[in-house]
């Protein structure tokens, strides 16, 4: 429940000291979740991203710009912008011939599923041959986009970080790497136990359906504030939070093969990009770099790498 403060003499004086705060923290840009990595050779940037956004988030801020000025390379987590890579990720999302994802989710959740489709517009022709995790993603865009208070959400999309860097890389014409294939994304979504599928489709459709309470609703829709401001905190005890109040064997499952297995493979591979000359802009999903034992940047330290959360001047 929100809590509202009575002001009752200070208040013309409060509201002017509110106003030019904003109007500073507005002219100075969003500060984002950002590290900077330094080696013996090469060095990098860190950005954590949420994949959908708000205008909050935007303009960035002269740190960030500045950094994505000063990379020449920019590597996201998976190709997900040629042809190739968008047919082979199509390919994925399609269960094999037979399979049927009511058969796989029964007829109650399925049901919950089609309902959640119809409520935001969706086709449902192909959906009983669709992947779970795939079913999963699709109504995540939505159900963040709702939580933010975003209504479009094309336009949330287009306001999400991944999105705005990479506009800003084919605009300055930088070169691309990644972390991932597409196939190595696939195999981890696929590997999820169906009770795990089952919870996840679950949440997103009582979320859409308006089953769900709001605390966590409310909580999400600062995570734009929140990133504006840097505030990793906010995110770490966002996600403590949702860790005590779930199912412990199905978020540790979730964890562990969405994130800890993940991190462990990309600090790798970032280890192996920063063993030559070179500065690179690295944007990859909040989750793997907040975590204070098992985030990249942690990882990082590990590997002999100083790797300091950077601050808008």
């Amino acid at each position: 429940m929100k809590k509202r403060i009575g002001i009752a003499a200070a208040a013309v004086v409060l509201i002017a000291v509110i106003a030019c705060t904003v109007w500073i923290t507005q002219r100075e840009g969003s500060r984002g979740i950002l590290y900077r990595v330094t080696g013996a050779e090469g060095s990098a940037y860190l950005l954590g991203s949420i994949h959908i956004g708000s205008s909050v988030m935007h303009p960035f801020g002269d740190t960030l710009t500045e950094a994505m000025a000063d990379s020449e390379v920019f590597v996201f987590e998976t190709d997900t912008s040629t042809d190739e890579s968008l047919a082979q990720l199509a390919a994925r999302q399609t269960l094999p011939e037979g399979a049927s994802l009511q058969t796989i989710l029964g007829n109650t959740l399925f049901d919950d599923i089609t309902a959640a489709y119809k409520a935001l517009g969706l086709n449902t022709a192909k959906l009983d041959s669709r992947q779970p995790w795939a079913v999963i993603n699709t109504l995540a865009v939505y159900s963040s986009a709702a939580e933010m208070g975003v209504s479009d959400v094309n336009k949330a999309i287009s306001l999400g970080v991944e999105t705005a860097v990479r506009e800003y890389a084919n605009s300055h014409h930088k070169r691309f790497a990644y972390l991932e294939t597409v196939d190595e994304i696939a195999d981890t979504m696929e590997s999820f136990s169906g009770d795990l599928n089952r919870c996840l489709l679950q949440d997103e459709a009582d979320v859409i359906l308006g089953r769900k309470s709001t605390f966590e609703t409310d909580t999400i829709a600062q995570w734009p504030q929140w990133w504006r401001d840097g505030d990793a905190e906010a995110f770490r005890d966002f996600y403590r939070f949702s860790f005590l109040s779930a199912d412990t064997a199905l978020y540790e499952e979730y964890e562990d093969k969405l994130i800890t297995q993940r991190n462990a493979m990309m600090a790798l591979r970032l280890d192996e990009m920063l063993q030559g000359d070179g500065t690179y802009f690295v944007t990859v999903g909040l989750l793997h770099l907040i975590g204070e034992d098992g985030g990249i940047p942690a990882l990082l330290r590990e590997m002999g790498f100083t790797v300091e959360q950077m601050a808008q001047e």
